[in-house]
C-alpha cells in the first residue's frame, strides 16, 4: 500500500555545492543568463588530464527552449558526457568544465568544437589552479588563462516535491535586543523523492547536506511563493530524519527534514 505522508506539496529548488571538485582544474564559460543551440545537437572538445580531446555531444532534446538554453541544462549534458570530468554552474550563470583530479596535478583543456562557439570557454590548457575555497575565487593559473572570480561551483538545481513544515523567513518580532527577523524555514522531503533524484546514498543518508542552498520554493503551478535573494542566501544548517509515527515506514526512514537559515551551517 502507497502512503503519501506530505500534506501540502509544494516545490522546493536547491543547489549542491561540491566541496571535493572546487579543487580541481577548471575553465568557465562566458557568462551568459541563456545559451543559444537553436542549430541542434554541437560538439564540445575537452582534453582531461593531458589525454586526447574527448568529444562530448550537447543534446537540445533535453532542454525546455534550445534556442535559450540554461546553464543548469547545458552542465548537465556535459557532465553526462565527459570522463574523468564534470560540469557544473557558478552563481553566476557560467557554465564550467573542471577535472576529477583535485590539486596541483590535473589539468584541462577546451580544444574547439562547434558549442564552444556558443559558451566561448579559453582555449589555453589549465594545468593545477582550480578553485580556492578560503578566499573564495579561482586560482590563478600560469599564462593568465583563467581570471580569478568570486563565484561558488554548484550543481545544476534540483526541484523536489515538499512540504513546508515551518516557514518563518521574514517574521518580525521585539525582542530584548530590539526589533528581530527571524530567517529561518523548514523543508520536509520524502526519501523516495530524493532517490528518484538520486539523491540517496547507498547507505539511506541524503545526499543534500549542510551547506548547500535553497533557491526558492513554489507551488505545484510553478508560481513562486518565496524566492531568496544570494546574497546573503538560505543554506540548510541541519538535515533530520523523521523517527515517528507513520514517517517509519517498511522499516526506512521516510521524511527527511531540511532546516534552513541565512547563516550558514557548518559540515
Amino acid at each position: 500500500m502507497a502512503f503519501s505522508f506530505i500534506i501540502m506539496r509544494m516545490l522546493a529548488t536547491f543547489r549542491r555545492v561540491a566541496p571535493a571538485l572546487t579543487a580541481s582544474s577548471s575553465v568557465v564559460s562566458q557568462e551568459s543568463a541563456t545559451f543559444d543551440f537553436s542549430g541542434g545537437d554541437a560538439d564540445l572538445l575537452v582534453a582531461v588530464d593531458g589525454g586526447a580531446p574527448q568529444t562530448v555531444t550537447i543534446h537540445v532534446a533535453g532542454m525546455a527552449v534550445p534556442a535559450a538554453a540554461t546553464a543548469d541544462e547545458v552542465a548537465t549534458e556535459i557532465a553526462a558526457g565527459l570522463v574523468g570530468g564534470t560540469s557544473y554552474v557558478t552563481a553566476a550563470d557560467e557554465v564550467v568544465v573542471a577535472t576529477n583530479t583535485v590539486g596541483a596535478g590535473g589539468s584541462v583543456q577546451v580544444t574547439g568544437g562547434a558549442a564552444n562557439a556558443i559558451l566561448a570557454f579559453p582555449t589555453a590548457e589549465v594545468d593545477g589552479g582550480g578553485y580556492d575555497d578560503v578566499f573564495g575565487a579561482l586560482r590563478p593559473v600560469q599564462g593568465a588563462s583563467q581570471a580569478p572570480q568570486g563565484s561558488r561551483r554548484e550543481y545544476p538545481a534540483v526541484t523536489l516535491p515538499c512540504q513546508v513544515d515551518r516557514n518563518t523567513f521574514g517574521d518580525e518580532r521585539l525582542g530584548a535586543g530590539g526589533h528581530e527577523t527571524s530567517r529561518g524555514i523548514v523543508i520536509v522531503v520524502e526519501r523516495t523523492a530524493l532517490a528518484a533524484a538520486g539523491l540517496i546514498r547507498s547507505d539511506g543518508t541524503s545526499m543534500l547536506q549542510v551547506g548547500d542552498r535553497l533557491v526558492q520554493v513554489t507551488d505545484t503551478g510553478g508560481n513562486v511563493q518565496e524566492a531568496f535573494a544570494d546574497p546573503p542566501g538560505v543554506w540548510i544548517t541541519r538535515v533530520e530524519r523523521a523517527g515517528f509515527g507513520l514517517a517509519l515506514a517498511g522499516g526506512q526512514w521516510n521524511l527527511i527534514y531540511l532546516h534552513c537559515e541565512e547563516t550558514r551551517g557548518e559540515s
